[in-house]
């Protein structure tokens, strides 16, 4: 079973950094602050690389008051995310318009002309008041330093009116030695804005226009591009966002549903159908991302974001349309944020995320924030959790006042404790959740349940045996006998009980009461029998329905 934990982070700008690197940071950590943008600005649209190291490195579009023209910070974590510290800027060299907005890294899995294996990349839209520009830039030192390698495609100023013809949003993909360029496009006079990529065997040389997603209604504008490969079926999977307003469907009132295609190759998705991403009762709503992980059944789990939710979307059926699940986790919402799996960790799931596309430099400084979980709960959401270990806690408390042996009252004490044990002191606190601890209460769920199903056949045993035993009690004179010997062996386990936790032994009868056995009948009796007033019918296990609350 594999179960959500989560890892949140922040970024800090070349101002205040987080602390040096500690060499034993736990495995699910929050709230690791990389960057914050200083007040007056705001920090948005992550991108992160992991090399083929294990290095981290992220990216952010912020606009550094104190300098001429704007820069993606580069930042760097060596491990996992623990630490970070800023490395370089990536700045605009050939423009003279810096670089504002959208970025986007990579490395290289192999050479490209003369670029070796292990060269990182990164790109992002340089514009200003007269273009828009997707240029690549390239590292040799794993983004200490950068050097121009070639523009890409150029567009129009920015402007997202249709008839408009600037270039957003770059995607890098290396793909069996070659490089595909993605971006969304708005120079095509056939559409208002679509999605294309262009290809090139040495970073230098660019092939034409190839539409990813191009739809016959002029005002539609599928925009966004993310892509990402699910190694189990060597397929791809393409998400976009797709506006209602433009042309999109929208069954549920988004402004910026999220679509998908599903293609055997990256630089085909032009002959693959799109389908909208639907859960249940809910779909995102803008700037999708999409990734991959090894975990969660033979096919693993795919993981889609998307800007306003805070959840995230799961499917473990390859994409097929009617499998996505809506996943809690327990970070923002945010514009664009960006998923990441660890390749040595494929539990982990990095979730990086800034400011909203609506929140404003004047408002609350919002960090650049990373979490990392695991991937998926298997078929066990948080939610669902919850009300498993509801009916858990009913079901014992039941069986507890329906069982008339003290001695089976111990048991499942005794699976408290192993419950105890096995949470070793970790606590369960769903506003920060430790996935190892619910990992293991999972594990005791499922032990408590195969006990409880174990002891079914001796409850129904005792309560026949009890039930002869009531109607020896009034029918025959030795039944006070045979009862004050049930009771003193119930005395002696409940004074076991009360060794191993006082606040649940003691055998003091109150409370609650096993009836319907018998005739109820009143008797008198001393401790040795029943006692004055009591239904013959009934008996007594209140420190059992006690030390049930206790337990829950």
């Amino acid at each position: 079973m594999h179960l959500l934990g989560w890892l949140s982070g922040s970024l800090f700008a070349g101002l205040a950094y987080a602390t040096a690197s500690h060499p034993h940071h736990p495995e699910f950590f929050n709230n690791r602050v990389i960057f914050t943008p200083p007040h007056g600005t705001k920090a948005s649209y992550p991108r992160i690389v992991e090399l083929s190291d294990g290095t981290l490195l992220a990216t952010i579009s912020w606009r550094n008051p104190k300098a001429a023209l704007p820069y993606f910070p580069i930042f760097q974590s060596k491990d996992d995310g623990w630490t970070w510290k800023h490395i370089s800027n990536l700045t605009d060299d050939v423009n003279g318009l810096g670089f504002g907005s959208q970025p986007a890294l990579a490395e290289l899995p192999y050479k490209m002309g003369k670029y070796p294996k292990g060269t990182v990349l990164a790109s992002g839209n340089s514009a200003g008041n007269t273009s828009t520009n997707i240029d690549l830039y390239a590292s040799f030192n794993k983004g200490k330093k950068w050097e121009f390698v070639s523009n890409v495609a150029r567009g129009g100023r920015p402007n997202t009116t249709n008839g408009a013809t600037p270039i957003w949003e770059p995607f890098i993909l290396p793909y069996e030695h070659t490089m595909g360029l993605f971006y969304s496009d708005q120079r095509d006079p056939l559409h208002g804005q679509k999605l294309a990529h262009q290809e090139s065997k040495d970073l230098k040389d660019w092939g034409p226009v190839i539409n990813d997603v191009a739809y016959l209604n002029y005002t539609d504008r599928p925009g966004m591009t993310s892509i990402a490969h699910i190694p189990t079926v060597d397929k791809w999977i393409f998400t976009y966002e797709f506006p209602e307003h433009a042309g999109g469907i929208n069954w549920f009132g988004n402004q910026y549903p999220i679509y998908y295609k599903i293609a055997n190759n990256p630089l085909d998705f032009r002959y693959a159908d799109g389908f909208p991403l639907i859960a249940g009762d809910s779909t995102g709503n803008g700037s999708p991302y999409v990734v991959w992980s090894s975990v969660g059944g033979g096919n693993g789990t795919l993981i889609a974001s998307d800007a306003d939710t805070q959840d995230v979307w799961t499917n473990q059926e390859v994409g097929r349309p009617d499998k996505w699940v809506k996943r809690p986790q327990p970070g923002k919402s945010a514009y664009s944020r960006t998923l990441h799996v660890s390749r040595k960790n494929p539990d982990h799931l990095l979730i990086f995320s800034g400011a909203t596309y609506d929140d404003t430099a004047d408002g609350p400084q919002i960090p650049l924030s990373t979490k990392a979980t695991p991937p998926t709960m298997a078929d066990v959401s948080i939610n669902k959790m919850n009300d498993v270990m509801g009916e858990l806690r009913d079901a014992a408390r039941e069986l507890c006042q329906r069982y008339p042996v003290a001695r089976d009252a111990f048991q499942v004490l005794d699976t408290r404790h192993e419950i105890m044990r096995q949470l070793n002191g970790r606590a369960l606190v769903w506003d920060n959740l430790d996935a190892l601890a619910l990992q293991r209460m999972v594990a005791c769920v499922i032990e408590t349940v195969t006990k409880m199903g174990g002891t079914i056949q001796g409850i129904k045993w005792s309560l026949g045996w009890l039930a002869r035993g009531v109607r020896w009690f009034s029918e025959e004179s030795e039944s006070l006998k045979a009862e004050s010997e049930v009771m003193e062996n119930e005395s002696e386990v409940s004074d076991e009980i009360e060794a191993v936790d006082p606040e649940v032994g003691g055998g003091t009868y109150g409370g609650g009461e096993v009836c319907g056995c018998g005739r109820g009948e009143k008797s008198t009796g001393s401790a040795s029998g029943k006692r004055e007033g009591e239904e013959a019918g009934c008996v007594k296990l209140g420190y059992v329905d006690g030390f049930m609350d206790f337990i829950w």
